[in-house]
């Protein structure tokens, strides 16, 4: 067998520890939340549709790439977070539904958690 059939067969196991293998279907999520997105905005019809289905899909799909590695730090917890706080304020925000606000809140204090210890490790590493 050749180097390219090894790593055709290689392919689940190698990225199924990395979290890469998700990245197709995160990308397809986001993808569903953006177009539900300007649906909801503009009124247009199934935009309350997509826009559940794109939020739900990243939801699952990220909670699916965190458990899936094996190493999982401060950072990737505090990114779950800020991810899923941002998707879920969204979603509020679009719906009209209330306590919008304070989820964004709770979203920008974890995106200011990340941010603060990725400064922290490049002033570290420096």
């Amino acid at each position: 067998m050749g180097k390219l059939e090894e790593s055709i067969l290689d392919f689940p196991k190698t990225n199924a520890t990395s979290g890469k293998t998700y990245a197709v279907p995160i990308m397809v999520s986001l993808l569903l939340l953006s177009i539900g997105m300007i649906l909801r905005v503009m009124h247009w019809p199934y935009g309350s549709l997509v826009l559940f289905t794109g939020s739900f899909s990243l939801i699952v799909f990220c909670l699916i790439r965190f458990f899936s590695k094996k190493k999982r730090g401060l950072l990737e917890s505090l990114v779950l977070v800020c991810v899923i706080s941002f998707v879920i304020g969204f979603l509020f925000k679009l719906m009209y539904w209330p306590y919008h606000n304070f989820i964004f809140l709770f979203a920008l204090l974890a995106f200011s958690g990340v941010f603060g210890i990725v400064t922290f490790n490049l002033i570290r590493q420096k």
